[in-house]
């Protein structure tokens, strides 16, 4: 992590290179990649918590944003990185993975801010840098994750870091 950045700064939050997998705060269901593809991206989805492979993410410090560090979430498995694809354009459009070979587009970087504890588990909210829209979910089910505003239930937007 940058020496630069104070401790106040990143008090509470996963130094780079960090691996969790992470589960929503209200659903308590874990995030995986349903299908991946070089060319489509891929959908991030819910799923019934169970710690596999393609359920790892790493936190990868990439800077910082005023007081905010940044980081890209990347799966273990495949080495892609999470996006949120066209949300610049509009609100809740899915989460997808794709492979990057710069450092320099700003959709795939992501702000921890936290939120709170709950047992030894930190929780988070995960807002996308370009967009500062959260990911969300709606419905305790199996679903594709969405990026939305900020209305309704906070902790549908909540995320706790569990390390693997």
């Amino acid at each position: 992590m940058n020496s630069e950045m104070s401790t106040e700064t990143t008090a509470g939050l996963p130094e780079t290179g960090t691996v969790v997998s992470w589960a929503n705060m209200h659903s308590r269901l874990r995030m995986e990649v349903q299908r991946e593809s070089v060319k489509d991206g891929a959908e991030i989805n819910q799923a019934i918590k169970d710690n596999r492979n393609h359920q790892r993410w790493k936190l990868n410090v990439v800077g910082q944003d005023n007081d905010d560090v940044i980081y890209t979430i990347e799966n273990v498995r495949s080495g892609k990185v999470l996006e949120i694809a066209g949300a610049h354009k509009t609100a809740g459009v899915r989460a997808a993975q794709r492979s990057y070979e710069s450092d320099d587009a700003h959709h795939q970087q992501w702000k921890l801010i936290p939120v709170e504890s709950e047992g030894s588990h930190p929780v988070y909210e995960i807002v996308n840098r370009n967009s500062s829209l959260s990911l969300r979910i709606d419905a305790n089910t199996r679903a594709a994750i969405m990026q939305d505003g900020t209305e309704g239930e906070p902790r549908n937007r909540q995320w706790q870091l569990h390390p693997v």
